[in-house]
C-alpha cells in the first residue's frame, strides 16, 4: 500500500510520530511535511501549501493520512483530479478546544478565539475516519466541543458531533524503546523531559524542587526542546539548583537522550497537557517511576486502583509524594510493574495495528 502522509508541523511528538511510523510500517509511507513554526497559520492556511505540492505529485496514493495542524475541508475540495476516492484518515495528535491558552497570546486580551477548533471539527467531517491518539483525548473533545456547538445561535450540528464521536476511534502512539543498562546511583536522579512551555507547568515542577531540596539530596536531568520565549523559572531553576544539576539542556542526539533516561529514577510530572504522553512512557520504559497528576491522560495510562501510590491530587500532595518516592527507594515490583506497561506502547507491538487498520481503509 501507498500512504502520503501529510505533516504541517513536522516537529516534537509530530515528527517522531511520523518518522517511527513509516520507519516501522510495513507499507509505503511517503511524508509530505512543513516546519514545526506558527501553528495558527499551520492550521489556517498548510492547505494551500499541500495542494501546491500535491498538483506535481505523480502517483495517486491509495491512502492518505493528515494530522490535525492543517484544515483538511480545504485541502480536500483541492485535491488533483481522480483523488476524489481516495480515503483520508485524519489523526488528531492535540485539539484546540482544551489545549490550555499561553499567557503570552494576544487572544487572551479578546477571549480565545475558538474557531481554531472548528477548523478541526470540519476536517474531521471531511474526513472518511478520524482517529485520536488516547481515549482521554476524544473524550474531552467532543465534551468541549458540545459545549461550543450549544452556543451557536441556530442550526448547531450537534447530530453530525455525536455521529463523528460514535465513528471516531483510539489509535494509541507508539514508542521507541529507551530499555538500556540502567544505572544505580547512590543519590537519586530526577528527571524534567518535557518541552519547556507553559502547559507543562514547569513552574510547579521547580517549586517543588526547591522544597524538596531543604530536606533530602537529589540530583537532576533537564532536558526538552526550548522555545525562544520559555518561562523564566528554568533560568530560575538553574541558579537555584546549581549543585543537583547534572545534565541542563535539549539533546540532539537520541542516543545520549536514552543514556540519560536511564540515568533518572523520578519523573515529577506537572503538566496541564498531555493528550498521550510520549516522554513519560520512554521514561517509564527506561525504569524511571513517575509522579503523576490525577487528570488527563495519565489515568487511562496507569490504572489508579493499581498505582494510586503514584497520583497526586494538587502541589502538596506533590511534595508529600516525592519527598516520600525519594526517601523511600526500594521499589523494584513497581518499576517491573511500570515496564511492563509502558511495554504495550511499544512501536514493535503497535505497528501492527496501525497496518491492519490502514488495510480496513481501502477494503
Amino acid at each position: 500500500m501507498n500512504i502520503l502522509l501529510l505533516e504541517a508541523y513536522y516537529g516534537g511528538s509530530h515528527k517522531l510520530w511520523a518518522d517511527q511510523l513509516k520507519e516501522y510500517s510495513k507499507h509505503q509511507i511517503q511524508i509530505i511535511a512543513l516546519p514545526a513554526r506558527h501553528w495558527k497559520w499551520r492550521l489556517e492556511g498548510a492547505s494551500f501549501e499541500f495542494i501546491k505540492i500535491l498538483q506535481g505529485h505523480k502517483n495517486k496514493p491509495d491512502l492518505i493520512i493528515a494530522t490535525s495542524m492543517l484544515d483538511l475541508a480545504l485541502l480536500k475540495a483541492n485535491l488533483p483530479k481522480g483523488w476524489e476516492r481516495v480515503p483520508i484518515l485524519y489523526y488528531m495528535h492535540e485539539n484546540q478546544l482544551s489545549y490550555p491558552i499561553s499567557n503570552l497570546d494576544q487572544d487572551l486580551e479578546k477571549g480565545r478565539d475558538f474557531h481554531y477548533g472548528m477548523i478541526q471539527f470540519k476536517s474531521m467531517l471531511s474526513a472518511n475516519q478520524t482517529c485520536f491518539n488516547s481515549s482521554y483525548h476524544k473524550s474531552i473533545f467532543f465534551s468541549e466541543l458540545s459545549k461550543l456547538l450549544k452556543k451557536l445561535p441556530d442550526f448547531s450540528p450537534m447530530k453530525e458531533m455525536a455521529l463523528l464521536e460514535k465513528d471516531s476511534k483510539v489509535l494509541p502512539l507508539g514508542i521507541q524503546d529507551t530499555r538500556n543498562k540502567k544505572s544505580k546511583n547512590n543519590i537519586p536522579v530526577l528527571l524534567w523531559n518535557h518541552r519547556w512551555e507553559y502547559d507543562k507547568n514547569p513552574e510547579q515542577f521547580f517549586k517543588a524542587l526547591f522544597n524538596l531540596k531543604e530536606d533530602l539530596n537529589f540530583q537532576l536531568i533537564v532536558i526538552g526542546a526550548r522555545s525562544r520565549k520559555y518561562p523564566a523559572i528554568f533560568d530560575e531553576a538553574k541558579i537555584k539548583l546549581s549543585n543537583e544539576i547534572i545534565h541542563w539542556g535539549f539533546v540532539e542526539n537520541n542516543e545520549e537522550y536514552i543514556k540519560l533516561l536511564n540515568k533518572s529514577d523520578y519523573l515529577p510530572v506537572t503538566s496541564n497537557q498531555d493528550f498521550f504522553g510520549i516522554s513519560i512512557m520512554e521514561a517509564v520504559l527506561s525504569g524511571v517511576i513517575p509522579i503523576l497528576p490525577n487528570r488527563l491522560v495519565y489515568p487511562e495510562h496507569f490504572a489508579e486502583e493499581i498505582y494510586a501510590q503514584l497520583f497526586y491530587d494538587s502541589p502538596e500532595d506533590l511534595i508529600k509524594i516525592l519527598k516520600f518516592q525519594v526517601a523511600n527507594r526500594s521499589q523494584e515490583n513497581l518499576k517491573n510493574s511500570l515496564i511492563d506497561k509502558a511495554k504495550e506502547y511499544l512501536w514493535s507491538t503497535q505497528i501492527n495495528h496501525y497496518d491492519q487498520f490502514f488495510e480496513t481503509l481501502i477494503a
